[in-house]
């Protein structure tokens, strides 16, 4: 293979995938919003965590955490190695109420359309990640 179908191919390979960056509002499907009673830091960690033991098929990415604990975090179709895999969702964390957590969850369109099942995968994806979040992440 030459140095030019190389590149090529990666080239091709890359415009497959979402970029973070440049997704907004309307590139997700669904969202929730649900109030933990952690603190922020506590539930990025948890939420980071629940994905890496409980589902590893899935990579997940957070920002730095901002000094007030929020951050966000993107799941990834598979884990985060070289490539820029599918992004399947985003989890948005900010303080709320009485020193717990604000989680918003959103599934990107892209991947929510891919199955038959819609419904379905948004239910179970909401709920698995509120429970990774809440630090709950006893795998099922």
């Amino acid at each position: 293979m030459t140095m030019k179908t190389l590149a090529l191919l990666l080239l091709a390979l890359a415009g497959c995938a979402s970029t973070p960056a440049v997704l907004g509002p309307d590139d997700f499907s669904d969202t929730r919003t649900v109030e933990l009673a952690v603190p922020p830091v506590n539930a990025v960690s948890a939420f980071y965590e629940g994905i890496r033991l409980c589902d590893g098929r899935r990579g997940v990415k957070c920002g730095p955490q901002r000094p007030d604990g929020a951050a966000s975090c993107d799941v990834y179709e598979a884990p985060v190695l070289w490539a820029n895999p599918l992004l399947l969702g985003r989890a948005d964390f900010e303080p709320g109420a009485a020193g717990g957590t604000r989680a918003t969850f959103a599934v990107a369109k892209r991947y929510a359309s891919q199955r038959a099942d819609r419904a379905g995968l948004l239910n179970q994806t909401f709920d698995d990640w509120s429970r990774f979040a809440s630090g709950k992440a006893a795998c099922q």
